[in-house]
């Protein structure tokens, strides 16, 4: 542990020396807050003593030290002369505060203070990685999980494409042979009416097939099954849905590329089903490290509730998405103007090997 000194007297600046040498421990002195500061932004320290009564930190920079302390993860302990002023310091500084020394400051209260000190920041650090192995093996079950449903929704388009599909055709021709070659009419009326439960029942399995897993994206890529999507989307709902793409893009790996696109399914049924709107707008950009998509429409904007509730599967499941490939989705919503969605997700699939701590996009207005 790396120990910072700043505008502390100099014998116990001494004495602290002695001890963290003894211990084969990093210490460093500063006398000015700027230097101070200049450690702390560099990552390099993982606490600082400074002195209550001393001349070089004044009230106000004290705070401006306590916020830098805590954003950078350092601890600040304060070396005071009386209990007396800490009650005189701010309660932004006072809260800010990891620890505080008290008379006497000889050797053996120092050194039980750091040692207590040393200990408190080891289960501390233990507390933190346990957190962050805990963390990446969430996501990584999540991804796994994620894998396996898409395997297994490939799997199944692909036995209802090639298998059932072959077969109700095959039906079909039978069907339309029995209809042509009927003896009576009863018998032909028959066929005919089996000929046309066999095509609405293959139009199910073919738009079952291309909701588990559009042939467009493993045959043609991203692109030509997001256009294909909006397509049907416009088909079967009435709204314009319109898409625009970049006229070249790259390659995407399978994992971003399917990432991608079930956003935009969830996006687009959510438009479909509570938006009330009569416009889509799909668009699909190409950036130099991630994929950008945006859907936005002209409707009635999702409730501040709905937006913040935990439970709405929809939305919840298009951020964790994004999360478990390193990206984010984003939601702008106004009563006036409709929502858009846009998710940012990178070329490069996400790894189970570092938690994705990008901090969450604001959300509000479009």
């Amino acid at each position: 542990m790396e120990l910072l000194l700043l505008d502390i007297d100099s014998e116990v600046e001494q004495l602290v020396s002695d001890l963290y040498r003894a211990r084969s421990l990093v210490c460093h002195s500063v006398s000015d807050i700027d230097a101070a500061l200049e450690k702390l932004r560099a990552g390099k320290i993982d606490a600082i003593l400074v002195s209550a009564s001393g001349s070089a930190v004044e009230p106000g920079a004290r705070a401006s030290l306590a916020r830098t302390c805590r954003a950078h993860g350092a601890a600040l302990l304060l070396l005071l002369d009386d209990l007396a002023q800490l009650r005189q310091l701010d309660d932004d500084t006072r809260s800010a505060i990891d620890d505080f020394i008290l008379p006497p400051h000889d050797a053996e209260h120092l050194d039980a203070r750091l040692d207590l000190l040393t200990r408190r920041r080891c289960i501390d650090s233990l507390r933190e990685q346990q957190s962050r192995a805990t963390a990446q093996a969430k996501q990584a079950f999540a991804s796994r999980v994620l894998s396996t449903l898409e395997a297994e929704r490939h799997h199944l388009s692909r036995e209802l494409h090639d298998s059932i599909s072959q077969l109700l055709l095959v039906h079909r021709m039978d069907a339309e042979w029995m209809a042509r070659e009927a003896d009576t009419d009863s018998v032909r009326d028959a066929a005919e009416r089996l000929c046309t439960g066999l095509d609405e029942t293959l139009h199910l399995v073919r738009a079952l097939a291309m909701d588990l897993r559009p042939p467009a994206i493993d045959d043609l890529g991203l692109g030509s099954a997001l256009e294909t999507l909006c397509t049907d989307v416009s088909r079967r709902s009435g709204i314009r849905c319109e898409f625009l793409r970049d006229a070249r893009m790259r390659t995407l790996p399978e994992e971003t590329g399917v990432t991608v696109f079930r956003i935009a399914q969830e996006a687009l049924a959510n438009a479909v089903r509570h938006a009330k709107c009569r416009n889509i707008h799909v668009q699909l950009i190409e950036h130099t490290r991630s994929v950008e998509l945006s859907v936005a429409d002209d409707g009635i904007g999702i409730e501040p509730a709905r937006l913040a509730d935990t439970s709405s599967f929809g939305l919840v499941g298009m951020r964790e998405r994004a999360e478990l490939v390193g990206g984010h989705v984003s939601i702008q919503t106004d009563p006036n103007h409709g929502t858009c969605i846009r998710a940012m997700v990178p070329y490069a699939p996400y790894r189970a090997s570092a938690v994705n701590h990008q901090a969450p996009p604001r959300e509000g207005k479009p």
